[in-house]
């Protein structure tokens, strides 16, 4: 359906919700990354840190490959895991996202 703010030769104008979306899937992402990082650094499988966490293979495997986001008691269980605090795992994600707090 057209509307007058659009035409077929005029592509669809960005939501500033979908900025904020995609701001939050990179930042998601990075925050995967630093988990999977120190995750290998440690020598450790995805299945071991599902163990050592309680958290359910599947799920972690869905984070960690962006699928969905660690929840807020997930981060901590992680960060536990991996000997590190939740702090830091945001900070270095923040870092590669190029995002301030």
């Amino acid at each position: 359906m057209m509307t007058p703010e659009t035409s077929p030769a005029e592509p669809l104008a960005v939501s500033p919700h979908r900025s904020t979306v995609f701001h939050m899937e990179t930042r998601a992402s990075a925050v995967a990354a630093v988990v999977e990082e120190h995750r290998l650094a440690m020598g450790l499988t995805q299945e071991a840190l599902a163990d050592a966490t309680g958290i359910p293979l599947t799920t972690l495997h869905r984070s960690l490959h962006g699928h969905r986001a660690f929840d807020a008691d997930e981060l901590f269980r992680v960060a536990d895991a991996l000997g590190v605090t939740v702090s830091a795992l945001t900070r270095e994600a923040e870092g590669r996202s190029g995002s301030a707090a």
